[in-house]
């Protein structure tokens, strides 16, 4: 029975270090003109434009940005911020992960402090896991990435891949 269990795990393991070995690995490609790693995507979606206030309060928008890694199923991240903006200035902003698969977590998405009123940077961390964590400790492989996400007060958005 040990020796079935050993086999059936080393090769979920080698299935599972052959599907990661084929995830994007990009050095830096920036933005929407260069294409996107293997199996990523990223879209941006804009709100009816709502206004605040009374009389001359400036109208905003609401627009949402999407990156996503891997494979829907096997091993998936989708990381979004959504962002109000009037044109000159970020009003309100938020941010979450999506994850579907078994060889994926969360690692969370988080504003960072160079952030500005026009500009807002987000590093969104995936990890693909194939293994366990036991104790604080990885059995398998592990990897990393965390990719830049920038929304900007003019409604304009970009990634920055990791690679």
């Amino acid at each position: 029975m040990k020796k079935l269990m050993r086999t059936v795990l080393s090769s979920i393991l080698c299935v599972a270090i052959l599907f990661i070995s084929s995830l994007p690995q990009v050095a830096n490609a920036a933005v929407k003109s260069n294409p996107l790693p293997v199996n990523a995507q990223e879209g941006i979606t804009t709100l009816t434009p709502t206004s605040s206030g009374i009389m001359a309060a400036a109208a905003s928008t609401t627009s949402t940005y999407w990156i996503s890694r891997g494979t829907d199923g096997l091993a998936f991240c989708k990381s979004s911020v959504t962002w109000t903006y009037t044109g000159s200035a970020i009003t309100a902003s938020d941010a979450w992960q999506e994850i579907s698969g078994i060889f994926v977590q969360k690692g969370g998405i988080r504003k960072l402090t160079t952030s500005t009123s026009t500009k807002e940077y987000w590093n969104a961390t995936t990890t693909f896991l194939v293994g366990a964590v036991v104790g604080g400790v990885t059995l398998g492989y592990s990897k990393d990435w965390v990719d830049q996400i920038i929304v900007n007060a003019n409604g304009s958005a970009s990634v920055v891949w990791a690679n």
